[in-house]
């Protein structure tokens, strides 16, 4: 047991700061980490990279929905095209409604204090799949316990939060295969903390009981 936590502890930190010549023996004996600074940290390198990101967009300029929709196929799954950070927000609990005009979407969670992604998903029914955030039983949302522990964290180390979610709809995302592909392309570009594809996410995970 100890030998297994010993090697998840030493995953977290660059070879430069362990030379070769240390041992598991003699690692089983370090402290415990610091599981609040290696959090805070995972999500200050994801907040860097994307607001590089956004700069880049900027530079870009980013294609407004109207537009869009008048575009090739092909263009309108360009994730160069969206800038998650500038689309407008709502709160987790505007889902709640159950009457409200459902359709499939691309959508984001974010925290809206620094701003930062989160969460990038997909679903063919966005409401109904967002209400799920606000839900407390197995039916949940799979990523509820893990923003609810990035607030609680933030919280207890005196910094604001405000978790939002903004949503990007185009006709053409009814298609799974579209809907799925712009999904894709917008993880891989945006690097979200709490999505499986970036490695930061399972250092989020290791850390949930």
């Amino acid at each position: 047991m100890h030998h297994q936590e010993s090697v998840e502890q030493l995953a977290l930190f660059s070879n430069t700061e362990f030379s070769s010549n240390n041992t598991l023996k003699n690692l089983i004996y370090l402290p415990p980490i610091n599981c609040n600074k290696v959090l805070l940290k995972s999500k200050s390198r994801v907040f860097e990279f994307q607001q590089v990101e956004k700069e880049n967009n900027l530079i870009r300029g980013q294609t407004k929905l109207f537009d869009i929709t008048s575009l090739p196929c092909e263009c309108q799954l360009d994730p160069d095209t969206i800038n998650p950070l500038s689309l407008p927000l709502k709160p987790l609990n505007f889902y709640t409604e159950s009457n409200q005009f459902d359709n499939a979407c691309i959508y984001f969670i974010l925290d809206k204090v620094l701003p930062l992604i989160l969460y990038i998903g997909q679903s063919k029914n966005c409401c109904r799949r967002l209400r799920t955030l606000n839900y407390s039983s197995l039916a949940a949302h799979h990523r509820k316990k893990q923003i609810d522990y990035y607030k609680n964290l933030n919280h207890e180390n005196g910094i604001s939060t405000s978790i939002y979610i903004a949503r990007w709809n185009l006709p053409i995302l009814i298609k799974d295969k579209y809907r799925l592909e712009l999904e894709k392309s917008l993880i891989l570009k945006w690097n979200p903390l709490f999505n499986k594809q970036n490695l930061e996410s399972k250092v989020w995970s290791n850390y949930l009981l």
